[in-house]
């Protein structure tokens, strides 16, 4: 136990064992007292001094003791904050998940409303633009209804102004002459039918545009589109512009054929023509014949 003090109190086994030894005289009857008292002091000295090396020593290990359950305390504090903080942490990752799938709930939601919309949107979209379609059908078709009246008028007219040119009533059956009569009647001293002349055999194309004239009236110019229309293979004529005397006429045809040729046959009277190319010409009326058409 001397050798664990002596260790904790900082002294070695050294230091007790540089105390001088008694030495026990033979001769003389034993110790010596003077020897004996300073051995004694010595001890008490080292006995105190141990004393208050222990005390130290002890007040030390109360003192670790207590950094000891510092140390204790703030460990467990310190895991329980490591608890606390693993908690938040765990609500705050669920809390985000919850985020993160509301916002994707939400996204599909929009993308499906958006997706229904836009379809119903296409929807309307293409029944309007059937609606437009079928009144532009309807328009068009109100269109050629007009035209053709406008041709029957027109038509109707001529006729009329043929007959009261040759003096015949208004109101009554049609002439034999038919169609051709009506030109004929504007033109009376032209012959029926004239020979094509060098050159008219050549060939237009299915579309040509006829610059015509001078007309003296619109019957006049209805007379020369009636001739046109009686022509062979014509699908369409139609008056473009009528102006100073002149037309624009729009010939549509369903082959190629030599149109100057035909004009010569079914037109009577004579007339100049200037080709510009298969789709154009222009005709040339005789102003003279028109002069006494009144």
């Amino acid at each position: 136990m001397g050798a664990g003090v002596a260790a904790r109190s900082g002294l070695s086994m050294t230091d007790l064992s540089s105390i001088p030894r008694l030495r026990y005289r033979r001769l003389g009857g034993g110790y010596r007292r003077a020897e004996v008292l300073y051995h004694l002091r010595e001890l008490e000295a080292r006995v105190r001094t141990l004393e208050a090396e222990l005390a130290a020593a002890r007040e030390s290990r109360r003192a670790l003791a207590a950094e000891l359950d510092e140390a204790r305390t703030a460990v467990a504090a310190f895991r329980a904050r490591e608890a606390e903080v693993e908690t938040l942490r765990a609500a705050a990752e669920q809390h985000a998940g919850d985020i993160v799938a509301a916002a994707e709930a939400r996204a599909r939601a929009v993308l499906a409303e958006a997706d229904e919309q836009a379809a119903r949107i296409r929807g309307e979209a293409h029944l309007k633009i059937d609606d437009i379609g079928k009144q532009l059908e309807e328009i068009l078709r109100l269109r050629e209804s007009m035209l053709a009246s406008l041709r029957g008028v027109v038509q109707d007219v001529g006729l009329a102004v043929g007959r009261i040119e040759r003096g015949e009533p208004v109101y009554g059956p049609v002439p034999a002459a038919g169609r051709r009569d009506a030109l004929r009647s504007v033109h009376p001293e032209a012959p029926p039918q004239r020979e094509p002349l060098p050159g008219d055999d050549a060939l237009f194309g299915r579309e040509v545009v006829l610059d015509a004239g001078p007309f003296a009236d619109f019957a006049t110019l209805a007379s020369f589109e009636r001739a046109l229309a009686a022509l062979p293979n014509v699908e369409d004529v139609y008056v473009r512009r009528f102006a100073g005397g002149r037309a624009t006429v729009e010939l549509a045809m369903t082959v190629e054929q030599p149109l100057l040729a035909l004009l010569r046959r079914s037109l009577p009277t004579a007339f100049d023509a200037t080709r510009a190319d298969a789709a154009s010409v222009r005709i040339d009326l005789p102003v003279a014949s028109l002069a006494g058409t009144g």
